[in-house]
């Protein structure tokens, strides 16, 4: 064996001599250019070498605890603590263009990237430190270091403590929290402890790092934007909502609003146990500007203090109510309540969400009075409440026992036609507009389908269907409002424009005589199958004359001319109690209208015939009326029934009579015995049995963590004028 291989060696080195030998023969051009070869071949391999990436195990890489940030030595140096170990070989990243060994608050827009995320809304804080009041780190700092799920997480699923941590929650969490981050913050799913966490920037930027700023006034607009876009998509949650809320009032108390300036209206005001600080501040300023506090405001104010009593009709039908607030309110309140300037001042308290702050209270002093503080025009509001629900209690019961047909028109009727719906309060718009020139005449069944009812409805809510038709300008014959006949579904009604009504005028006796004549004229001027202009005109004529009537009882009068009729028992006992005079000079005034278009029918002279038996007049008399000119004292009748006063004075009592038999006939038919819906307690949560008056005062002490001598002095100077109205009471 040791000889082979000395053999072995002695032929190589042989063959080595043999080359050397050659390459010696070589020319020294041969000698420079392999040279030239040599030295690229050279560099070429050092450069495939330096492309290699340094060996670095991820598996050890994961096992190294994170290094303590390096202190900030200026913006070229930075510090990097690998452990290397053999393993597969991996490149490590270059340092990222943007330097977070500081924490760093983002301007709306401008961008960073994150576990594969672009997120280009800003309002957050990026870095790998930043310290909160409480010592630890602030629980909004987004930290690019700290791990983060690769796959997608599903932002409805709670992962959330009740204080959540960007740096304590698990790598899943963060993932969800940049998810709705990079999709715009406004997903309404997302569950509510990533819209605190990105709330608790907020706070800190806005109660922190602001007030210390120049130029914050634009910043701190963007700020009170966003809290205002987050309340309006999360709302729901009852904890952000009272947060936020809070939140922008304190703002906008801090930023000491110049006065003269409107107020803003806030969003979504709910029910606490005390009155919103936005709502405070609002009508502060409304009491220092002796400005009336509006109705949006109003209406606000009612639904967030807790010491307005909302009963069931105001809770069940909210939309209702909603829109017919505003109209009682300027009925009750003019222009609106005039709030005065009194001792109390308001001092706006917040504390924070985050668990940064430690419980931290911050407190300002608005230097305005404190509205809540005295009750009268707290009494007021619930007045103006307590009538719209007057106005909603029996809707509230009909949808209570019929859910289904809240807008089908006996639900209509129940309603105040201010508080209808849109589609409703649209066809009345459209009605409205057709009667700007003439009255409608049409069908009972098919008025009723313009609001989408197929079959009759009853007399209670015909009656109240007509006044509501009549709050909205709107007049309807028959009168139903006054017990006439509900119309079969073919029957003719005649829509007019109405003028408000008076019921005293209604129920007048002379109202009384007029709408005899009406009606025995309208069976005239349409006896033989259609109204003839002539006699329609001549009489409505007649009406317009009667000075004993408002406009609308004569409007009503006119239109009643086109609506064909027929005797009926009411009609005849109608006529059977006028005296004498009277019932010659309605004969004269119908025989006129008969021979108007210089034509009388047959149908016509046996109408007249009928009605002249009915007045108990000479059947003779119709001839020579239709043949011929009233006499000069029957023209005088005509006139004194038509304008003398003494006449229709003595036809009162008669006039009465037949009211009062109307009355007995057209009774509601509904029984009035059906079941109560038992209501919910509607009664106000009062805390420990007080009375009004102390449970205010209750009120307003919990709503400051603390309370100078010269504070309480106010309120009870705020509260003794009360005391003194209950002492004279």
């Amino acid at each position: 064996m040791a000889r082979r291989r000395k053999a072995s060696g002695g032929g190589a080195l042989g063959v080595l001599v043999v080359i050397l030998a050659m390459l010696a023969t070589l020319p020294k051009e041969v000698w420079i250019i392999g040279g030239i070869i040599a030295a690229i071949a050279l560099i070429a391999f050092a450069m495939s070498r330096s492309s290699k990436p340094t060996p670095v195990d991820l598996q050890a890489a994961s096992r190294v605890r994170q290094a303590p940030p390096p202190r900030d030595s200026g913006p070229s140096e930075r510090t990097v603590s690998v452990r290397i170990t053999s393993g597969t070989a991996y490149k490590i990243p270059a340092p990222s263009s943007s330097d977070f060994s500081r924490a760093k608050w983002l301007l709306p827009g401008e961008p960073f990237e994150l576990s594969g995320l672009s997120i280009r809304g800003g309002l957050v804080y990026v870095g790998l430190n930043l310290k909160a009041e409480s010592g630890r780190q602030d629980p909004a700092l987004i930290n690019p270091n700290l791990k983060v799920s690769r796959d997608r997480a599903d932002v409805t699923v709670r992962r959330m403590p009740y204080w959540p941590s960007y740096s304590d929650v698990d790598p899943i969490a963060r993932k969800a929290y940049l998810q709705w981050l990079a999709s715009g913050r406004r997903d309404p799913s997302v569950d509510i402890g990533y819209v605190f966490l990105f709330f608790y920037g907020l706070e800190r930027r806005a109660l922190v790092d602001l007030p210390a700023a120049d130029n914050k006034n634009g910043e701190m607009n963007i700020i009170r934007q966003e809290v205002r876009e987050l309340l309006d998509v999360y709302a729901a949650s009852g904890s952000f909502r009272m947060y936020a809320s809070n939140l922008l009032a304190y703002l906008a108390a801090t930023s000491r609003l110049e006065c003269g300036q409107t107020p803003e209206l806030p969003n979504g005001s709910v029910r606490s146990y005390e009155l919103p600080f936005d709502l405070k501040i609002g009508l502060a300023q409304f009491a220092v500007e002796k400005t009336p506090v509006p109705s949006t405001w109003a209406l606000a104010w009612a639904l967030a203090d807790p010491a307005i009593v909302l009963r069931t009709p105001a809770r069940r039908c909210r939309e209702q109510f909603l829109a017919l607030f505003p109209k009682v309110y300027q009925e009750t309140s003019g222009a609106g309540i005039t709030l005065p300037v009194n001792k109390t001042k308001l001092k706006v308290s917040y504390r924070p969400a985050s668990a940064g702050f430690a419980c931290k209270m911050f407190t300002a002093d608005v230097g305005l009075p404190d509205v809540t503080a005295i009750v009268w025009p707290q009494k007021k509001l619930q007045a103006v409440v307590d009538a719209c629900i007057a106005q909603l209690e029996r809707y509230s019961r009909f949808i209570a026992k019929h859910s289904e047909r809240a807008h089908c028109v006996e639900a209509l009727a129940l309603l105040p036609a201010s508080a209808w719906p849109d589609g409703a309060k649209k066809i009345l718009v459209e009605i409205s507009k057709g009667l700007e020139n003439e009255s409608i005449v049409t069908t009972w069944e098919k008025f009723l389908k313009r609001f989408g009812n197929d079959t009759a409805i009853s007399r209670s809510a015909s009656a109240l269907l007509a006044s509501r038709l009549e709050e909205h300008s709107i007049g309807l014959v028959p009168d139903l409002i006054a017990g006439a006949k509900v119309p079969a579904q073919d029957d003719t009604i005649v829509l007019f424009a109405s003028a408000k009504r008076d019921d005293k005028v209604m129920s007048s006796g002379s109202y009384a005589i007029a709408s005899l004549v009406s009606d025995l004229g309208a069976m005239v001027a349409n006896a033989d199958g259609k109204p003839s202009a002539s006699a329609i005109s001549l009489l409505a004529s007649t009406v317009n004359a009667w000075d004993q009537l408002d406009e609308h009882s004569k409007a009503r009068l006119r239109a009643g001319l086109r609506l064909p009729g027929s005797f009926s028992a009411s009609l005849k006992r109608r006529m059977e109690v006028l005296p004498e005079d009277a019932r010659r000079a309605i004969a004269e005034v119908l025989a006129s209208a008969a021979r108007a278009d210089e034509l009388v029918g047959v149908e016509e002279v046996r109408l007249l015939e009928t009605i002249y038996k009915q007045l108990q007049l000479d059947p003779k008399l119709l001839y020579s009326d239709l043949h011929g000119q009233p006499s000069s004292a029957s023209k005088r009748e005509i006139s004194k029934f038509g304008l003398d006063a003494e006449r229709i004075a003595k036809l009162q009592v008669e006039s009465d009579q037949i009211s009062s038999v109307l009355k007995d006939v057209f009774a509601d038919d509904q029984s009035g015995g059906s079941a109560a819906l038992v209501e919910e307690n509607d009664s106000a949560d009062s805390l420990l049995g007080l009375d009004e008056e102390h449970e205010r005062f209750v009120r307003l002490l919990v709503s400051r963590p603390q309370w100078s001598r010269a504070d309480l002095s106010d309120v009870a100077g705020d509260m003794e004028p009360s005391r003194k109205s209950m002492r004279l009471r």
